[in-house]
């Protein structure tokens, strides 16, 4: 799919109902239908897969990092529906400790950005998989972005915000540092520095 076919004053509205039909509704329909295992769960868990995109904040920064980018009328748009989604299943599924989370994994390299991510797909797992692994005591309700080694928290449990942004809205500074950081590659530019890598 490519990006400049989601400037939202020429947008397909069927590549945006396609979209959306994907990354929100289809999420709705599978959760929905998954529940009554989850329920028979011991541990748990939903854990739903967003993008630095989604932040309302980030991407209304007139300095921020994604400013250079084309815009979108269907992908960032159901990013951060999900955002929203994700919180209100959280927000229901809580009594029943079922907890409820997004993550953006970060420059992940995939199909959509041309595998020019400078993350594998098993490093933007990483930060998955933790979400999935929880304790009982875990967080919900909660927004990661992801780099390798790195996890930026965005959302607290009990609270809708770490740093007064909520999910889907803005991203705390944390989370704006690794944007700007591992945003994705400007159009005819070179791609974006690599976020510096723990020492091992």
């Amino acid at each position: 799919m490519d990006a400049v076919d989601q400037i939202p004053s020429t947008v397909d509205l069927d590549m945006v109902r396609a979209v959306f039909e994907t990354n929100v509704f289809g999420v709705i329909a599978v959760t929905n239908a998954m529940l009554p295992l989850l329920r028979r769960s011991p541990a748990p868990r939903i854990i739903n897969v967003s993008s630095g995109g989604a932040s309302l904040t980030i991407n209304g920064d007139p300095d921020g990092p994604f400013t250079g980018l084309p815009t979108s009328a269907a992908y960032s748009p159901s990013k951060t529906a999900l955002n929203a989604l994700t919180v209100q299943y959280a927000n229901e599924l809580r009594k029943d400790g079922i907890l409820v989370n997004a993550a953006a994994p970060g420059y992940v390299a995939t199909d959509i950005n041309d595998h020019s991510g400078f993350l594998t797909p098993a490093q933007g797992a990483t930060l998955l998989v933790r979400l999935a692994t929880l304790g009982a005591d875990g967080p919900t309700r909660l927004l990661q972005r992801g780099r390798p080694r790195a996890l930026v928290a965005v959302g607290r449990p009990g609270a809708s915000t770490a740093r007064g942004d909520a999910p889907g809205v803005g991203a705390g500074q944390g989370a704006w540092r690794a944007a700007r950081c591992c945003a994705p590659r400007r159009p005819a530019r070179p791609s974006p520095p690599a976020c510096p890598r723990p020492a091992r």
